[in-house]
């Protein structure tokens, strides 16, 4: 949906998209023509129609060996970033989306505390479907200089109005662990998502 619409904002056309790099906060592991391919969608539904030169999108190899292509993304983040040895990247906007279950890019509850986190990006598994995903850490995400929240749907509304409550005791979400360091985050919600949340 907001692909959609982004699509059809007039000050995307003024953007100059050739000095403009994309890159992926998550990716399923499967090749990039699979139906359940982030790369795919966003191909189809606004990439697409961008003047951007295809050298300046990188995606995710989500058709390799899982483990390897971790790595081998996080070193091109370094690589294109100029980073030095334990820097972590700041990039300038990102995008997401909330699960029922409170998660962000591909990072679920209960498994917040892993070591793992401390990867750039790192292997994870789905708590339900066990499909291997590969993501950034929630510490790359906390770096952004901006971070556009947006949920949409009645079927999100229970999370929402836990993550929004302020009184709340549930603490693992992974939505209420952004906290962003230098930059602003905007949260973007429809009327059913927000259905359930007290003022």
């Amino acid at each position: 949906m907001v692909f959609q619409h982004l699509r059809k904002f007039d000050k995307w056309r003024i953007i100059p998209w050739d000095v403009v790099h994309i890159f992926w906060v998550d990716e399923r592991c499967v090749p990039p023509d699979h139906s359940e391919s982030n790369y795919r969608l966003a191909c189809e539904l606004i990439l697409k129609d961008l003047p951007i030169p295809e050298e300046n999108i990188h995606r995710i190899h989500g058709e390799s060996d899982p483990l390897t292509e971790a790595n081998r993304y996080a070193e091109e983040l370094i690589r294109h970033l100029n980073l030095n040895i334990g820097q972590l990247p700041s990039l300038d906007w990102i995008f997401l989306g909330v699960g029922t279950d409170g998660h962000i890019a591909s990072i679920f509850p209960k498994s917040i505390l892993d070591d793992k986190f401390t990867k750039l990006c790192y292997v994870a598994t789905h708590p339900k479907t066990g499909q291997k995903w590969i993501t950034l850490n929630l510490s790359t995400i906390n770096m952004a200089k901006r971070i556009s929240v947006f949920i949409a749907g009645q079927e999100k509304a229970t999370i929402v109005s836990k993550i929004m409550n302020p009184t709340s005791r549930e603490k693992h979400f992974p939505v209420k662990m952004i906290r962003l360091v230098t930059g602003t985050i905007l949260w973007a919600l429809d009327e059913a998502a927000a259905s359930k949340i007290s003022v």
